[in-house]
C-alpha cells in the first residue's frame, strides 16, 4: 500500500473543543486539592493540550487504515503510553510524541524527533511521531521506532541548546531525526488490522 511520505491528517475541530475543557476540568481539580499540577502553568498547558491532540489525530489515522489498537485517554499521567497496538499475536506499547510546526512548515529528513529526559526509564516497545500544524488544523504523522533503537540512536541536547533553526530546548531530551524512523509505510505492514 502506498502512502505519502508524511501523511497529513486533519483536525477535527471537536476536538479542539474537547480538550479545552478537559484541561480546564483538571486545572479546576488541581486548585481544589490545593497542589500545583503541571496542567495550571500556560506552557505546560499548551504542550499537553497539543500531546493530546497528536494522539486524537494519530487515532483517526489507525481507524482509516483499519489497525487495531487500544487507547488509553487518560490525561492523568501523559508520560505514560498512549496506544497499544498487535504484532501478530503480541500486544506492543507505544508511546506517541507530537511537536508544534509553524504554518509554512513541511516535515524535512533532518528534523529531529524528542523524546523528555525524564521518560527514559519508562519501558515502550515503540516511539511514533506526528508534526502538528497548529494554524492550519494539520497533523504529520512522520514515522516510528522501536524503543530500543532509538535509546541505542539518540543524542541529548540541552536545556537552551537550538539546533536546526528551531526553538530553544525547554527540558533535557534526547533526539533522532526524521530520517532515522520507520516509514508510515512501514508503520502500516507491521501492525495487525482490525478483523474485517
Amino acid at each position: 500500500m502506498l502512502i505519502p511520505p508524511y501523511p497529513i491528517i486533519p483536525m477535527q475541530f471537536q476536538y479542539l473543543e474537547k480538550i479545552d475543557k478537559i484541561a480546564q476540568d483538571l486545572q479546576e481539580k488541581a486548585k481544589q486539592h490545593g497542589h500545583k499540577d503541571k496542567f495550571i502553568d500556560g506552557n505546560e498547558l499548551r504542550a499537553n493540550k497539543i500531546g493530546k491532540l497528536g494522539e486524537l489525530g494519530f487515532r483517526d489515522f489507525l481507524d482509516l487504515y483499519s489497525i487495531k489498537y487500544e487507547y488509553d485517554e487518560s490525561l492523568d499521567d501523559l508520560d505514560e503510553k498512549d496506544f497499544f497496538l498487535w504484532e501478530a499475536e503480541k500486544k506492543a506499547k507505544l508511546d506517541l510524541k507530537t511537536q508544534r510546526i509553524r504554518e509554512n512548515q513541511r516535515p524535512i529528513p533532518i528534523w529531529n524527533c524528542e523524546v523528555n529526559d525524564k521518560q527514559k526509564d519508562k519501558k515502550m516497545d515503540y516511539y511514533a511521531f506526528t508534526k502538528y500544524n497548529e494554524d492550519i488544523q494539520e497533523l504529520h504523522f512522520v514515522g516510528f521506532i522501536g524503543y530500543e533503537r532509538f535509546w541505542k540512536i539518540a543524542q541529548k541536547r540541552k536545556v537552551g541548546e537550538t539546533f536546526f533553526g528551531g526553538e530553544p530546548v525547554k527540558g533535557d531530551n534526547w533526539c533522532v531525526q526524521i530520517s532515522d524512523l520507520e516509514t508510515p509505510e512501514e508503520f502500516l505492514k507491521q501492525f495487525k488490522k482490525k478483523q474485517q
